[in-house]
């Protein structure tokens, strides 16, 4: 397993886990400022994975939009060398959270988005590729250590919030409509890769699955503490791969909530391109 380091514990990786295309973009960015949300609505740990989160009035209202819109134009003959400006211009109209139009800016979105993907799908950690991402939780990675047992604090899991938040307000209609535009562009990056036996299409919806997959541990998270580092006591989640455990350390409501807007996600794509 990969090692889990104290207190930093998988502060920008588990970024990473949360993208597909057009929804990977917005954790390329330096949140500049990002302002605390407002909690999250308590989720029954014992609710089925598969059922629907639930949250409250402010993070529906925030995904308010989903409605008919008027959508950017995108050339047909944008480079993939040139993409950059015109991608964050799509991009801008699929939330209206304040803290995404701040957290728009980087470069080589494109390829960027592909490689991570790529990664995902193959279960292994994009870290590599999201050096350039300064985030910083305001809270630590912490635990409890109770009559000999190490326990995640479920207060490390809030350091994810304003993260969870921002992607729940992400309009699924015009995602799907954007990923449409963008395919080609999507495509063309993959081929970079020389990974000629699929197409990114195919790659993307691995990847989903990968993150769709991931268990939702219920109650208390246990873990056995190494030398310098700690690994899940459960071994069905000490087995998970590597982007699996970094989806994780966002913890279950966190975890909840992520899923079922890439469900609707996939949802809203699948339709587009069928």
């Amino acid at each position: 397993m990969e090692a889990y380091q104290k207190m930093i514990w998988g502060s920008t990786v588990v970024i990473a886990l949360l993208i597909i295309p057009l929804i990977i973009y917005f954790f390329f960015i330096k949140p500049a400022q990002v302002q605390s949300p407002q909690p999250l609505a308590p989720v029954s740990e014992t609710k089925a994975a598969d059922s629907k989160p639930a949250v409250d009035s402010s993070l529906e209202q925030a995904a308010a939009g989903e409605k008919e819109l008027a959508l950017t134009p995108f050339a047909a003959d944008v480079s993939l060398n040139d993409s950059d400006p015109p991608v964050r211009e799509l991009l801008n109209d699929c939330s209206s959270h304040p803290d995404f139009s701040r957290w728009l800016g980087s470069e080589n979105i494109i390829r960027r988005c592909t490689a991570i993907v790529d990664n995902i799908a193959e279960g292994n950690s994009p870290a590599v590729h999201l050096r350039f991402l300064e985030f910083s939780p305001s809270k630590k990675f912490e635990v409890i250590r109770r009559k000999g047992k190490i326990i995640i604090d479920p207060e490390s899991y809030r350091r994810y919030d304003a993260i969870t938040s921002v992607l729940f307000s992400i309009r699924s209609e015009t995602l799907a409509a954007h990923y449409r535009q963008l395919r080609p562009l999507l495509e063309e990056a993959y081929r970079e890769l020389g990974k000629p036996e699929k197409t990114f299409q195919e790659t993307l919806e691995q990847a989903l699955d990968v993150l769709l997959k991931t268990p939702i541990p219920e109650g208390e998270v246990l873990l056995e503490e190494k030398v310098t580092t700690y690994a899940f006591a459960d071994p069905r989640l000490e087995g998970l791969n590597d982007a699996q455990k970094h989806l994780l350390r966002m913890g279950p409501r966190n975890i909840r909530i992520i899923q079922e807007k890439l469900r609707e996600i996939k949802e809203k794509l699948t339709l587009k391109q069928r």
